[in-house]
């Protein structure tokens, strides 16, 4: 780890991402907004791996290892959902 969450889940992507079943605080909720924004994986993916303004023109996938990316990624997956 480096400061964050499992590096492989930064690595390999969302399959990780959802694969994992006791995810820390943040991470699970990352992970269940996924789950609810999405109709499918495929989408998902898209969404996850399309670099974003509000992250400046990163992907979601790129800041989520971090504690203040997974954050940011939160508070954009909060605004899909409301």
């Amino acid at each position: 780890m480096r400061g964050g969450y499992p590096v492989i889940v930064w690595k390999r992507g969302l399959e990780d991402l959802l694969a994992i079943k006791d995810a820390p605080g943040e991470l699970a909720t990352a992970k269940m907004l996924l789950l609810a924004n999405f109709g499918s994986e495929d989408e998902a993916i898209t969404w996850l791996t399309t670099p974003k303004i509000a992250l400046g023109r990163k992907r979601p996938l790129q800041v989520i290892g971090s504690p203040e990316g997974c954050r940011q990624v939160i508070g954009l997956l909060e605004t899909l959902y409301d």
